[in-house]
């Protein structure tokens, strides 16, 4: 009966069962239990069997999202971003430090179930995971949002802090342009927020992103509060939130052009203005790249932050099932300082930053390949007699119309 299981379940029935308190260990189904399975499969007119499928639930797993429902971390303090585990069963009520932070990488704060009972060995604990007879679950369909919500917040950009910010780095001219061209609205949120419309590659509207931004240093606000929300709670709509890659609509456009993805909506727009011949997109964090229908067949470069690039590259291989091919881009972390990889930086930040000793001594060995060579013979290293480096240097200058330039920056190395 083993072919009639669902693949996540396709294991030996001789399989010793886990303790009464190994908790952690995975469930083992039994003869019995797929004797139990196929009285509760129902046979078609077809001959097929259909309606309901065992799947493995787990008992114990982070709260399911509800506004209210998120806390102040017990580590960080920061409000609104800690999720409490909670028992399916209703049985054990965890304390309230038993959860996940949601910044992972500038808190990190996780207790897990298994070292809450570690701590607590009176706990009777069944099994942490159990079989469930579930009805085969319906497709359901992302919800979009109509074009009018989104034509209303492409104006009032005197208010938007993003926008004013960057028309210091390139104008307001070009940042119109490049807030047209990618979808980036205003809202009145916060006293001025942009708002970053996801469209897919179909044209549809998934959500929008408001964000709130310091118009002097082009930083997203996260302190005291974390000046994120959705349009869509602004708006009070009900939806089914699926999100997209922001600037995907722009892949049916462009269907030859090499496209680079990154993690920040503003890297995108930034790096669009500096380098317009790739199709730049964001996944609008470091845990939102996935395989997508969009990406089918195109060639793929990514640009992790300094702190994702381990996470974006055990991605890789998702990704090379849909995209013909994919590349990694290691340039920032060659020339980062040990302080730039701490703080997590990205390749928005390196192209308005002043160039740094590293940036010079790439551009240098870029230009004479025997520099390489000259100083590894000598144990020569680099430094600065000043903060910054040489003027002159720039590690664009300005709009690149070299593609030799570009690729520098780029520099994808094959996984």
């Amino acid at each position: 009966y083993q072919h009639l299981l669902t693949s996540s379940e396709s294991r030996n029935f001789r399989t010793p069962q886990p303790s009464r308190n190994d908790y952690s260990a995975p469930f083992a189904p039994s003869a019995n239990l797929a004797l139990f399975a196929l009285r509760k499969l129902r046979k078609g007119a077809d001959g097929a069997f259909s309606a309901k499928t065992i799947q493995m639930n787990y008992r114990f797993h982070l709260q399911k999202y509800r506004p209210g429902s998120k806390i102040a971390c017990p580590a960080c303090h920061r409000h609104r971003c800690f999720t409490r585990y909670v028992d399916e069963e209703g049985r054990v009520t965890f304390p309230e430090h038993v959860g996940r932070c949601d910044h992972q990488n500038s808190c990190g704060y996780h207790f897990t179930p298994k070292m809450y009972f570690a701590e607590n060995p009176l706990v009777d604990v069944p099994s942490a995971v159990r079989p469930k007879i579930v009805a085969t679950p319906k497709v359901v369909l992302p919800t979009v949002m109509e074009p009018a919500l989104m034509a209303k917040t492409m104006t009032a950009y005197h208010l938007n802090p993003l926008f004013r910010f960057l028309s210091g780095v390139m104008g307001e001219d070009e940042v119109r342009r490049i807030f047209q061209l990618y979808n980036v609205g205003t809202s009145r949120q916060w006293g001025g927020a942009a708002v970053f419309w996801q469209v897919d590659h179909k044209g549809q509207i998934r959500a929008g992103k408001v964000c709130g931004y310091n118009p002097f240093t082009g930083h997203r606000i996260k302190k005291p509060k974390d000046l994120l929300i959705w349009a869509h709670w602004l708006l009070g709509i009900k939806m089914n939130l699926r999100q997209c890659l922001f600037g995907e609509h722009l892949l049916r456009d462009n269907p030859a052009q090499q496209v680079v993805i990154v993690e920040s909506e503003k890297t995108a727009l930034i790096c669009a203005w500096k380098m317009p011949e790739y199709v730049w997109l964001a996944t609008g964090g470091k845990d939102m790249l996935k395989p997508s229908q969009a990406l089918l067949g195109r060639d793929v470069i990514l640009i992790p932050d300094l702190r994702a690039e381990e996470i974006w590259r055990a991605k890789m291989p998702a990704l090379k099932a849909v995209c013909r091919s994919v590349t990694i881009s290691d340039y920032i972390s060659k020339i980062a300082t040990d302080e730039e990889r701490k703080d997590g930086l990205d390749i928005a930040d390196f192209l308005l930053m002043d160039p740094t000793v590293g940036v010079a001594v790439e551009q240098m060995k870029a230009g004479n390949p025997y520099l390489a060579e000259f100083m590894v013979d000598l144990k020569l290293t680099a430094t600065s007699t000043q903060e910054g480096s040489p003027d002159g240097l720039k590690i664009l200058p300005g709009k690149s119309d070299s593609a030799s330039e570009n690729k520098q920056i780029i520099n994808p190395e094959e996984s």
